[in-house]
């Protein structure tokens, strides 16, 4: 069997559902509409769940740990964007050393924020967590641009899969 371990540094944003409505549109079009957008969302939830049972994927608990900088708020926030993004954290370091499993009991510093310059950061575990869906992630006090935040979970596999994720990296 298996062992594969993901480790992420994104954020996720919370999607909007939209459907365009046209004035002539009647409500029973409107509701056809919709029926057909669940229905085509449950087919595809149940060829993705017999793909992944077919090869024996078990999905973790998912884990999150952050905010975190690698220096106090710049002028241009983009420049606290991308020196984030790059700069590898403790978090991160040790992980990959440890054939990518993280720390989940280890608390790491979190000292470029200019209101709270002690604070620390442990792993929370996201059990309510919902496949196939975005999660918001904590902020702290503005000026929030450039923190970065990991997400980890374990995915044991009995055979090969393509596993796709989505996300949405944000600012």
């Amino acid at each position: 069997m298996k062992k594969m371990a993901l480790v992420l540094m994104v954020a996720f944003a919370v999607p909007t559902f939209a459907l365009p409505v046209h004035a002539e549109n009647s409500l029973a079009e409107m509701r056809r509409a919709i029926a057909r957008r669940v229905l085509a969302a449950q087919v595809d939830a149940a060829v993705a769940k017999k793909r992944l049972d077919d090869a024996g994927v078990t999905l973790g608990t998912w884990h999150r740990i952050g905010p975190f900088r690698d220096q106090g708020p710049l002028v241009n926030w983009m420049d606290n964007v991308d020196s984030s993004y790059k700069y590898v954290f403790d978090v991160e370091k040790e992980a990959l050393a440890d054939g990518g499993s993280a720390q989940l009991n280890k608390t790491y510093p979190a000292p470029n924020f200019p209101a709270t310059p002690a604070a620390a950061r442990s792993w929370t575990e996201h059990p309510e967590w919902i496949d196939g869906y975005y999660q918001e992630f904590p902020r702290q006090a503005a000026p929030s641009a450039g923190e970065t935040q990991y997400v980890y979970r374990v995915i044991t596999v009995d055979q090969p899969v393509e596993v796709e994720i989505d996300c949405i990296i944000r600012a």
